[in-house]
C-alpha cells in the first residue's frame, strides 16, 4: 500500500518536473523572441538614424557643388573683365 502510494508519489514528481521542463523552456522561448523583437527595432531605429545622416551629409555635399560651381562661373566671368580690361588699357 505504501509502496504504491510512493510510486504514484513518484510519478506525479517526475511528471511535475516534466511540467516544469517545459513551462521553463516556454518562457525561455518567449524571452528570447521578445529580446530579438526589441533587438530588431533598436536596429531600425539605428538605421533610420544612419539614413537621416545619409540623406543630410548628401544635401550638403549638393549644397556645396552648387556653390562651387556659382564661385567658378564667378571667377571665370572677373577673369573674363580683367582681361578686357586689360586689352582696353594696352
Amino acid at each position: 500500500m505504501f509502496q504504491s502510494r510512493a510510486a504514484d508519489a513518484r510519478g506525479e514528481a517526475v511528471s511535475l518536473r516534466r511540467f516544469a521542463r517545459l513551462e521553463s523552456m516556454k518562457l525561455n522561448e518567449a524571452y528570447y523572441e521578445k529580446l530579438s523583437k526589441l533587438c530588431l527595432q533598436e536596429t531600425e531605429e539605428r538605421r533610420r538614424k544612419k539614413m537621416e545622416d545619409l540623406k543630410t551629409l548628401e544635401n550638403a555635399h549638393s549644397d556645396y557643388c552648387e556653390m562651387k560651381m556659382r564661385l567658378d562661373t564667378e571667377v571665370a566671368g572677373l577673369l573674363n573683365r580683367m582681361e578686357a580690361t586689360k586689352q582696353l588699357l594696352v
